[in-house]
């Protein structure tokens, strides 16, 4: 449904032409028409909006626009106000929303919106009372409608019907909201030939004819509309605040409460937690929880390490997998549980979620995501360094460890930072990070620019067998990027980031991993071209593995089109057939496992334009559902679904669990595939609510998560 209109097709916000049907552009040029000649009145007013109360906010510099809209409202009687954002508690970081809200409790009937950030206009029309409607003034280089209209007013008072003219649109396309506005009128109104003229560089995937403006079809165009070159990036730095998101090629999140580095803390029991397993984890996992004799009858065992799938019973005790199908001698159930109807299978192993501790506590806690996680029948994670501070000091990793043991919830895996405060310079001491606990390092999302300290990395890790686990993409390519850089980018007037940027980074990474033998995963691929390279890595050897997020799966650049803060996601949804190749890899092999890419968010961050979000979505307690959905729409065994999330992710961890065999830790999933649910903000345990399925069915949920022989979560 188009946003702008209301259910009975009436005209509501002007937000874009893109969508408009032509009955609507044409009553708005009639109206417009009927009004010509209030200017040339003695008394140059009507009464059409007597009464009305209409807000310029204009979110950028502008005179003209701003003077015209202030004109045009009072000549139509309507009351106007215009907020001067230099000197509004926008310049102290309040949100724009609240700002809206406040205006709107003063009676306000319409916005006159104008904002350095593609999508701002449909961001606040979004979020405004039923009576309140919202005129897009210029939004970035999305769109520019009602400058859009006058050209199309001029047009059609000077050369009359649409039908038989050719326009030329010349300029710098790339960067115009006027150029899209401009041309999605004129389809619209029936021009049959548009042609867009300019440098190649400066009309990337307009959706029109491409024509150098040397060229002779310039001078056979029966208009040409030229349009302002743009001095540089649209909007850029503009209105940037405190508050905003981090770019891209920015290393740190802000902090919202401007806090400093903390300081490393001894951990008080540090010296018990290096009494360790053979595998790293602690000895006394579980903070003193009670182990349990449970019984799992009925159930259909799905394990994929021992390709069973059928129905068997499970026995646990002191936290281990002591049978399957007959019960041992003189074994007592404290807890029985039926599980008929239901499948089980080995605990999910998650390998990407965000605790956000330490440092970004007003995000997300640790008490918090590792309920979310057994929520989601989650029983082992691995959590990305980026915390505040990094995790590059053993001593933090420790913190960590002991905070996680002593809460109920998944065994928690750190990656330690593979470079000191992630700026990508100094290599971290991998070797007091390992012995803390560490399973692989990485640089999360922060860039490494310098690929001199890559190799060293490389050569470091392959000399001690550590693993590194990569995010490909060329901080260069990205730079400024928000979503991919492909037509919907370019009609939504968003920052573009290439698949290049994943493809070159990809391939000097595979170069050195050829070179010095060292094992690299690579996070969270994104492109067709990507999953090519990694395939034809693996056949010529290299220990490479890789993995994708469940967004990634079910997304893709098309899902954009409404701004939707929380489709802001790093790397980008890309394109359809991107999403396609991943699906299909999946299948095949050529991916290795699934994870979450769990990335809570503040409420606040998600509560602002497209380009000023922070990236990320709550994923963790999707994993299980998503993975079942995409299983069913590819017609794939649900025991190949699973191992995506358990023994595969399991095995590039390098820790135990993923499976079901007897003398194996009890982590143990019990879920209902066949159960249906909406996700909603009430439905997710996670503190971050920021998902792109909000509101969206979903077909599978856990019921019982077993967690080293302890019952750590039950569905109510």
């Amino acid at each position: 449904m188009n946003p702008q209109l209301t259910a009975d097709g009436r005209l509501r916000h002007l937000l874009t032409l893109d969508g408009l049907p032509r009955a609507i552009l044409t009553q708005i040029l009639d109206t417009a028409e009927s009004f010509m000649d209030v200017g040339e009145r003695e008394v140059k007013k009507v009464p059409l909006l007597r009464g009305k109360s209409i807000f310029n906010l204009f979110f950028e510099p502008s005179t003209r626009t701003r003077t015209t809209f202030e004109i045009a409202a009072k000549r139509l009687s309507a009351d106007v106000v215009n907020l001067n954002i230099a000197t509004s508690s926008q310049t102290k970081g309040e949100a724009i929303l609240d700002t809206v809200d406040n205006l709107a409790a003063m009676h306000a009937d319409m916005f006159i919106v104008r904002h350095s950030q593609s999508g701002a206009a449909h961001f606040i029309a979004r979020n405004v009372a039923p009576h309140i409607s919202v005129v897009n003034a210029g939004d970035g280089r999305h769109a520019h409608p009602t400058q859009g209209l006058l050209d199309m007013f001029t047009i059609r008072r000077y050369k009359g019907a649409f039908h038989n003219l050719t326009v030329a649109v010349v300029g710098d396309v790339l960067h115009s909201r006027v150029a899209r506005s401009q041309i999605h009128a004129l389809t619209t109104l029936g021009v049959p030939e548009v042609r867009v003229i300019g440098p190649k560089t400066l009309d990337h995937a307009a959706p029109a004819e491409r024509t150098d403006a040397r060229c002779a079809p310039a001078q056979r165009a029966g208009i040409l509309q030229v349009l302002r070159p743009d001095t540089g990036e649209a909007g850029a730095g503009e209105t940037r605040r405190h508050r905003d998101a981090p770019r891209p090629d920015e290393s740190r999140r802000r902090d919202r409460f401007r806090s400093g580095r903390r300081p490393a803390v001894g951990d008080p029991a540090a010296g018990d937690l290096r009494h360790r397993r053979a595998h790293g984890g602690d000895g006394h996992a579980g903070g003193g929880k009670q182990l349990m004799k449970i019984h799992i009858r009925n159930g259909r065992v799905v394990d994929p390490l021992n390709q069973h799938d059928g129905i068997a019973d499970i026995y646990v005790a002191a936290g281990k997998i002591v049978a399957m199908g007959t019960a041992p001698a003189d074994f007592h159930a404290n807890r029985v549980i039926d599980a008929s109807g239901l499948v089980v299978c080995p605990g999910l192993v998650d390998l990407s979620v965000r605790l956000r501790e330490p440092g970004f506590e007003y995000r997300a806690t640790l008490e918090s995501e590792m309920l979310a996680a057994a929520a989601g029948g989650v029983t082992s994670l691995a959590c990305p360094p980026d915390t505040d501070p990094p995790l590059d000091e053993p001593g933090l990793v420790e913190m960590l460890k002991f905070r996680a043991k002593n809460l109920p919830g998944p065994r928690v895996y750190p990656l330690g930072a593979l470079t000191q405060k992630l700026e990508g310079k100094l290599l971290t001491e991998m070797a007091e990070l390992t012995e803390a606990g560490c399973r692989a390092f990485t640089q999360a999302d922060a860039p490494l620019t310098d690929t001199q300290v890559l190799l060293r990395a490389m050569e470091y890790a392959a000399t001690f067998d550590f693993s590194l686990w990569l995010r490909p993409q060329d901080v260069s390519l990205a730079r400024g990027g928000i979503a991919h850089d492909g037509a919907i980018a370019s009609r939504l007037g968003l920052p573009g980031i290439p698949a290049l940027a994943e493809t070159v980074a990809l391939a000097t990474i595979l170069q050195l991993a050829r070179a010095t033998g060292a094992r690299v995963h690579l996070s969270r691929l994104s492109t067709r071209d990507g999953i090519a390279m990694v395939r034809a890595a693996k056949a010529q050897g290299l220990a490479v593995t890789c993995d994708v997020a469940t967004s990634h799966v079910h997304l893709c650049e098309n899902d954009l089109v409404g701004f939707d803060a929380h489709l802001h996601l790093t790397p980008p949804l890309r394109a359809l057939r991107d999403r396609d190749a991943i699906r299909e890899a999946l299948r095949d092999g050529s991916i290795d496992a699934l994870c979450s890419d769990h990335t809570p968010v503040d409420e606040d961050e998600k509560q602002v334009p497209f380009g000023e979000s922070s990236p990320g979505a709550s994923g963790v307690e999707l994993l299980l559902p998503l993975t079942l959905k995409w299983a069913r729409d590819m017609g794939v065994p649900l025991i190949q679904a699973i191992d995506l999330v358990s023994w595969k992710p399991a095995q590039i961890l390098g820790v135990p669990g993923g499976h079901l065999s007897v003398g194996s830790y009890a982590d143990i999933c019990v879920f209902d595939e066949t159960a249906e649910w909406q996700v909603s903000a009430r439905a997710l345990m996670s503190q971050g609510k920021n998902t792109p399925f909000l509101d969206q069915p979903m077909q599978g949920r856990v019921r019982y998560t077993i967690i080293d022989g302890h019952l750590d979560f039950e569905a109510p």
